[in-house]
């Protein structure tokens, strides 16, 4: 398979209207590629242009030799192929502005970021405009040559054209492809540049905030998930708290358990007191930095802190309504923890999971979170015994084998 010099720029120079959302797909036709082209998105069909007819490094057999491995196979290929081929100012301003959602006016500016006509490295003579734009709007800027080369190789497409400027916008699939890349190559940058642009309005106080369109209030509040800024993501969250889960179970696959336990508390204090999700992992959170402090040499749980986690897993339980064994489980093995008999409803539980769909994936993971309940209260003995009582339906289930409650 042809495989680009990754070393070649991509020319900002290329025709104007080279690529747009709506691409002439004849020239490709005519290369007898015209069914392989139309079985993916049309997100990625301008992209998938533009490698074959003016970098011309596909054809059709290349085309079609990934194309035997899915559509999506070749949508990735098509993506990570233009990007290696982009200019590095340019996958550097594809990354930084895949934070923008939505048309966006480009006009000077586009979505909070400056567009700075001029590279202050190669015309140092006007690097004082690429200055005075960076401090009134911080570091938010990209090169116009960076966008150019985006809309040429369909990373950006236009939408419309007019006195007052042009609209354009990044597809979501290519959206999407470019977010995964800056929180893996520039994460720091991805989450500097998404506070900027939260705090950039919040800045303007209260009332401008108020006063904003719905939808500019929703991506501000977007903003402030995608930061990691846990204070900013609270403020912005106006008028739902689904998104702020993000932000918690981030924090809590980092081992921030208090921070995630203080995002999931707001979610059902302010928002939705009804929500399991939310009542589970406020509860696990809170009982995983118990967990934390006691290893570290600390005190061990408070009665306050049993008050409330008890709480959270038996409000989850009551909320969930679905009878779900990760959460019962949860509930009886924190009880256990507490030093409470469990045996009886423990024994309740696994026969009543026996008449379940998933009965293997019920009875494993509602297992597991007991026995681990039983751990930490140091109830060995109990928990063995217990486990070898179940033993014939517990040995081999790969459930109960994997899953820890961590």
């Amino acid at each position: 398979m042809l495989r680009p010099n990754v070393a070649d720029e991509v020319s900002a120079e290329l025709p104007d209207g080279l690529v747009r959302a709506s691409v002439n797909v004849a020239p490709i036709a005519e290369q007898g590629i015209e069914r392989s082209f139309h079985k993916i998105s049309s997100d990625v069909r301008p992209v998938l242009s533009w490698l074959v007819e003016q970098r011309k490094v596909l054809d059709v057999e290349d085309v079609e030799e990934i194309l035997r491995e899915g559509s999506a196979k070749l949508e990735t290929y098509t993506l990570m192929l233009a990007y290696e081929l982009l200019k590095p100012s340019a996958r550097t301003a594809g990354r930084r502005l895949s934070v923008l959602r939505g048309p966006q006016k480009l006009n000077g500016s586009v979505g909070g970021f400056v567009v700075f006509p001029v590279d202050p490295a190669e015309n140092a003579d006007e690097s004082w405009q690429v200055a005075d734009a960076a401090d009134r709007l911080g570091a938010l800027g990209v090169m116009s040559s960076a966008i150019d080369a985006l809309e040429a190789c369909g990373f950006i497409q236009r939408i419309q054209s007019s006195q007052n400027g042009a609209s354009i916008h990044i597809p979501r699939r290519i959206r999407t492809f470019l977010r995964r890349l800056a929180r893996i190559e520039s994460p720091t940058v991805w989450s500097s540049d998404n506070e900027r642009l939260a705090r950039n309005v919040l800045e303007q106080g209260e009332t401008y905030f108020q006063r904003l369109p719905l939808a500019e209030q929703l991506e501000v509040h977007q903003y402030a998930i995608q930061s990691g800024d846990v204070e900013i993501a609270k403020k912005t969250a106006k008028y739902y708290g689904t998104d702020l889960r993000e932000i918690a179970y981030r924090l809590s696959r980092e081992g921030r358990f208090a921070a995630a336990a203080d995002v999931y508390r707001a979610i059902v204090e302010q928002f939705d007191e009804n929500d399991a999700y939310a009542w589970e992992y406020f509860g696990f959170n809170l009982a995983r930095e118990a967990e934390r402090r006691l290893n570290q040499g600390g005190s061990g749980l408070t009665e306050d802190e049993r008050r409330q986690i008890g709480g959270a897993y038996s409000r989850a339980v009551a909320e969930e309504k679905t009878d779900n064994p990760l959460y019962v489980g949860r509930l009886l093995g924190f009880r256990a923890q507490c030093g409470e008999y469990v045996n009886v409803e423990f024994e309740e539980r696994m026969i009543s999971y026996q008449n379940s769909r998933w009965k293997d994936t019920a009875r494993g993971y509602f297992a597991r979170m007991v026995f681990d309940g039983l751990s930490r209260g140091g109830r060995h003995s109990e928990r063995d015994d217990l486990y070898n009582l179940w033993r014939r339906e517990l040995q081999g289930n790969r459930f109960f084998e994997t899953a820890h409650d961590e």
